[in-house]
């Protein structure tokens, strides 16, 4: 008999493998992923169609090699991997997730006193003569941001 992945077109599967989290990097203490729009990051635990759920069938668990290391280093392994941060649903990005408690603690304390630097990209596309924006903004340690801003107006004539 002919599996449902069988029996789905290559633009089909190739449209499922790009809405899958995918792994950017990983070690025992930390991994990046990256999200797809439309997935919640943490979402309701009946449910499980968030990358919260997702995250222990695509990471390896972390691999500590003795307790005497894990308590010297207070990075004792999670049972299952955690997203530090969110991202909204409909906002694709890397998350960073943590596999320890020692990786959880650290990386949250960054974020809470704004050490980590993000970056954020926008693309809105308008429509007859209106104008295509790049909103990027980044945010440091040091608390400073800047927006910077490109438009372009096009008219029908430009198409």
């Amino acid at each position: 008999t002919n599996s449902h992945k069988d029996q789905q077109s290559p633009m089909q599967q190739q449209n499922l493998r790009n809405s899958l989290p995918q792994v950017i990097y990983q070690d025992d203490h930390i991994a990046l992923v990256n999200k797809p729009e439309n997935l919640t990051t943490i979402g309701d635990s009946r449910k499980r169609d968030d990358l919260q759920s997702i995250l222990p069938f695509i990471l390896t668990p972390p691999c500590l090699s003795t307790k005497r290391q894990n308590k010297n280093h207070n990075g004792d392994a999670l049972k299952l991997p955690r997203a530090i941060h969110r991202l909204d649903r409909k906002t694709s990005g890397i998350v960073l997730v943590g596999k320890t408690n020692r990786a959880i603690k650290y990386w949250s304390n960054c974020f809470a006193k704004r050490q980590v630097k993000k970056t954020y990209v926008a693309l809105v596309l308008g429509e007859n003569g209106t104008a295509i924006d790049i909103l990027t903004r980044r945010s440091s340690c040091d608390n400073s941001a800047t927006t910077r801003r490109e438009e372009t107006n096009y008219s029908d004539d430009d198409r």
